[in-house]
């Protein structure tokens, strides 16, 4: 307990910290786009994954306070490094750096925060379904029962409807103003991915002169990616590519 106060109360500590809580983000970030692009198989694939998430209720809100834990973690640790940045320079320089430095490395906290709000809204919308979202509840539909890893750990049974995931994905991204807010959202986690991914690599010492470019042209790469592969829910709906 002590060697773990010693390092939250380090500024070396909390950078490390910041990198291994941002790995784990990121990696939900991966699973998570997976899942999402399941609506591509149709409305049974994307129904009896979310079934399958759902299957063990337990387990998938043990998972989520996990989540939140770390990201509190990750969060908290930014906002303090930030602050005493600050603190160490009160005063401005008299010549700006601002053309060398990145443009996302001067706005992390800021895409940091906006992407939490982007997170409320999110799970007000499809986890919460507060207000006028409320009616998704009431979307279910059967799932065929095909034979695979998902049927034998959370089976369907025929006749029997489950929340309709797919329909609600379908609705929601139907009208403009919400596939907007996910596309806003969305471009948010790459931005602050394309910094962060380079910010980890030299946190842990695998940025150097030779390596920095690659890195660089790496970070941006994963972050447009991610970024291409979560806007293509919203846009393929809005565009009624999938219906």
């Amino acid at each position: 307990m002590k060697t773990l106060w010693q390092l939250v109360r380090s500024s070396l500590g909390r950078k490390y910290l910041m990198a291994a809580t941002g790995f784990l983000l990121f990696s939900f970030v991966v699973i998570h786009l997976a899942g999402n692009l399941k609506v591509f198989l149709g409305a049974d694939d994307l129904n009896h994954y979310a079934h399958m998430l759902k299957h063990r209720a337990w387990a998938l809100w043990g998972f989520r306070l996990g989540l939140l834990a770390i990201a509190l973690v990750h969060v908290t640790c930014g906002l303090t490094l930030v602050l005493e940045n600050r603190r160490a320079r009160p005063h401005a320089y008299a010549q700006s750096h601002t053309i060398q430095a990145p443009l996302a490395s001067l706005t992390m906290a800021i895409s940091g925060l906006g992407l939490a709000a982007f997170l409320a809204f999110h799970l007000l919308h499809f986890t919460v379904q507060a207000g006028k979202f409320a009616e998704y509840a009431e979307m279910r539909s059967p799932i065929a029962a095909e034979p695979g890893i998902m049927q034998a750990i959370a089976p369907v049974e025929a006749g029997k409807t489950y929340p309709d995931v797919y329909a609600m994905v379908v609705q929601a991204f139907s009208t403009p103003w919400i596939a907007i807010v996910y596309f806003a959202g969305v471009g948010l986690l790459a931005f602050h991915l394309s910094h962060g991914l380079q910010s980890m690599f030299q946190t842990m010492g695998w940025r150097s002169d030779a390596t920095r470019p690659g890195l660089m042209r790496l970070a941006r790469i994963v972050a447009l990616a991610v970024f291409l592969g979560m806007a293509s829910v919203p846009a393929a709906v809005l565009f009624e590519w999938i219906r």
